[in-house]
């Protein structure tokens, strides 16, 4: 039962079931898929990813139709390890056993599709890499319809359009962002610094450069300015109303 603040208690968990698979090998006990299911878990929280992956899957396939949602458990455990293509790998098989993908499931995919495609990027394969941030847009579309007041989701999916619009010819994520900072009070704003920075930029670039409107953008730049006091582009802004001064 161990959490973030008190990670000492998976290592006494892993140690417990350890001891209990010691105990019990060679002796023709018949383990149980929940015996590789806490498994699996305690040696993935006490960062022993791979071996917990092994050890999940041997609950997967004693229970395939009781199990199946392990398949979610698992993708989180390589997008958590950046090996997104495993991550995705998981959470395609995890509906052809019958269980949809849930919030969590879709957010953890949006974002190893993203980052997949941002690896090809720097490989240079720009045919791959659209078609991934397109499957990143895919799972966050439907993030933010089953999830319509989660901010993140809006967030995630503004950036995998930026990423479709590059030369902002359609400002594609400009809905989303707006939608993203109206879920985000003033007082969160902090905490979601880096998102809420992006989207601002954003729209703040949006007003200048396609509605030519420094008042409208100048709300986008005070909130980017007012999290990041050393910010660029915010300080560019905010010079070329006076002048450069």
């Amino acid at each position: 039962m161990g959490n973030k603040t008190d990670t000492a208690a998976f290592t006494k968990g892993y140690k417990a079931i350890n001891k209990f698979f010691q105990k019990t090998a060679d002796k023709n006990f018949k383990y149980i898929a929940e015996d590789y299911k806490h498994k699996g878990s305690l040696l993935s929280k006490t960062g022993k990813d791979s071996l917990g992956v092994v050890e999940l899957q041997k609950a997967i396939d004693l229970d395939p139709t009781k199990n199946c949602e392990l398949y979610g458990d698992i993708g989180k455990i390589w997008v958590k390890a950046k090996k997104y293509d495993k991550a995705i790998d998981s959470y395609e098989k995890k509906p052809t056993c019958g269980k949809n993908l849930g919030g969590q499931d879709l957010y953890d995919e949006g974002r190893a599709y993203y980052f997949l495609a941002a690896i090809k990027q720097k490989e240079k394969k720009e045919t791959e890499a659209m078609d991934l941030f397109t499957k990143a847009d895919t799972c966050f579309s439907k993030l933010t319809r089953d999830k319509p007041t989660y901010p993140l989701g809006y967030f995630w999916k503004a950036k995998a359009e930026v990423q479709l619009d590059a030369k902002n010819e359609k400002w594609l994520a400009k809905p989303d962002y707006e939608k993203a900072l109206e879920l985000v009070k003033s007082e969160e704003r902090a905490a979601n610094k880096a998102n809420v920075i992006d989207a601002c930029g954003y729209l703040g670039y949006y007003s200048v450069k396609q509605l030519k409107d420094n008042e409208k953008a100048k709300p986008y730049w005070t909130i980017v300015k007012e999290l990041d006091p050393n910010n660029e582009k915010a300080n560019v802004f905010f010079k070329s109303l006076t002048g450069g001064k």
